[in-house]
Formats: C-alpha cells, structure tokens, sequence
C-alpha cells in the first residue's frame, strides 16, 4: 500500500482588468485578506518575533511543507502540524529540539508529552534524529495510522498506558516491531518503518 498523500491546497483570488471588463473596483481591492493569507501572515510574524533570518524561516518552512505534503495535517505554527489525535514538531535546522513559536516570542523549547519517561501519559512519541532530537511526531489516538516520513537513524519513547501496543510496519505492510509500552529506544532507525499505528 503506497503512503498517503495529502494535497495542501491553497485559495487564489484572480482578478485581472480582461476578466473584469475594465479596473477593479476600490469595493474589491479593499475586501479582507483571506483565511490562508492571514494565517501565513501570522507565521511570518512568530520566525521575525523569534528573531530568525529570512533564510532560517525560508528552510523551517521547507521542512513543514514537505511534511504536509507526506504526512497531511494542517500548519497552525511555524513550525507545528496538527492532525487527528496527534501532532508533529519541526526543529529549526540546525538545533537539536524544536521550539515554541506560540509563546516566549520562539525561545521557549516546544512540549515533548514523552519527554518524562515513563508517566503512561497515553502518548507515542517518533523522534527524527537519535537520542530524542530533532523533528517530532507525537500522538495518542488509538487505531489511527501515521505514515512515518523519517529516514535513517532515529528513536522513540512509547508512552502509552502499560501493556499497550504501538505497532511498526515496513511499506508492505509486515510487521517489524511490536512495542510493548513502557519502552523507548535512544537509537532506532526508521529507515525501514514506513507506517505505526498505536493500541
């Protein structure tokens, strides 16, 4: 079974003198931004309120766009996706854990709901990088499969209540591991897990 792909549309308002028949009205020009707008408007103002360069957001950016386009969800920071019982955090390139950019003007760390092993908080949580570093994929919605679009190297920490189960696959679909929470490991490698799926 292929990845799921999600296709991040965004709303165009074209408005051209031909099409119109003549100039745009001042009613037209002066209606309000629309919801995309104002939300990337939003996002640029939390890299410039964290003091980031214009090639540092530019790269974050890259990074969560090509998470919405693998792994779907919705922007609702700089740096964070939302999806159905979960989220994912992006690290800055460069910097070892992802921040904030809600709060503490982006100099604040971001919250890892594993972070206090072993508190059977429910969550699994799927780190890019070794050692619980880098970007992170966090949730604990049972039965809800997340394709995992990290490469080589990584670690986890299985969170979720005692005895549950978070189920790793290979992109056909064969089982590689079971884990048995609690349980983590500092350096796993995702190369081979393409899909998980929690309980």
């Amino acid at each position: 079974m292929p990845r799921i792909k999600f296709l991040h549309t965004l709303g165009v308002l074209a408005a051209t003198a031909g099409l119109l028949g003549g100039a745009v009205t001042a009613t037209a020009s002066a209606s309000p931004a629309s919801p995309t707008t104002t939300r990337h408007a939003d996002f640029t103002a939390q890299t410039r309120a964290a003091h980031l360069t214009s090639d540092q957001a530019s790269a974050l950016q890259g990074k969560v766009d090509r998470y919405l386009k693998t792994m779907g969800g919705s922007q609702v920071s700089a740096n964070e996706i939302d999806f159905k019982g979960g989220k994912l955090t992006v690290a800055l390139p460069g910097e070892a854990h992802p921040r904030d950019f809600t709060s503490g003007a982006g100099s604040l760390a971001a919250t890892d709901h594993c972070a206090h092993y072993y508190n059977a908080n429910g969550y699994f949580c799927a780190y890019e990088g070794s050692n619980f570093t880098g970007d992170e994929l966090q949730w604990r919605a049972c039965g809800v499969v997340k394709d995992i679009n990290f490469h080589h190297g990584g670690s986890w920490r299985n969170n979720q209540t005692r005895d549950q189960v978070a189920t790793m696959y290979d992109k056909d679909w064969n089982v590689l591991k079971s884990s048995l929470a609690p349980e983590k490991d500092a350096n796993g490698d995702w190369y081979h897990v393409w899909h998980m799926q929690l309980c």
